[in-house]
């Protein structure tokens, strides 16, 4: 013989629940505008890192891995170090979504790609493969991530310069 359960709420218990489920809709939608205003901002933040990046070259700061002549290019420690923190392989395992970010953002001359490769590799998130070569490099060689961040950014302006056919 089966048997049935049957569950009743309380009509008061309803209540509270759909309005509770109403004021957390409400709160994710400010939470929503709040983040989409900071979101906004996030370009200044990236222009406020490049123009950061040329001030630290301009006074030498973060000259030991490039060269601060125009156009930049790295140096023979910056060829070095990139080497070491394997470079080469994060780009050709990340060669697509590296490609793809810069596309977006289309450049349309050297300028404009080497401002473009220093955002992306200025805020670059680790969850890309490879990635934590160019970490652990930083960390065992007592350098701050952003100088090789910034080396890097030199190198994938050179490394992608063919491939967008930019003069």
């Amino acid at each position: 013989m089966p048997t049935t359960f049957n569950i009743s709420f309380p009509n008061w218990f309803l209540a509270v629940f759909s309005l509770t489920f109403i004021g957390f809709v409400f709160y994710l939608g400010g939470l929503y505008i709040k983040v989409r205003d900071i979101c906004k901002d996030h370009p200044k933040i990236n222009q406020a890192l490049i123009r950061i990046s040329e001030i630290l070259v301009l006074k030498k700061i973060s000259t030991e891995y490039v060269y601060s002549a125009s156009p930049m290019s790295l140096s023979e420690k910056g060829k070095e170090a990139l080497k070491e923190a394997k470079f080469n392989e994060f780009y050709h395992e990340n060669k697509d979504v590296l490609l793809k970010r810069i596309k977006e953002k289309s450049p349309k001359t050297m300028a404009d790609l080497e401002d473009v490769c220093k955002s992306i590799m200025l805020s670059m998130e680790d969850t890309l493969p490879k990635f934590e070569s160019i970490k652990q490099f930083a960390y065992s060689h007592g350098e701050p991530i952003s100088n090789i961040l910034f080396a890097c950014a030199i190198a994938l302006k050179d490394l992608t310069v063919s491939e967008l056919n930019i003069k």
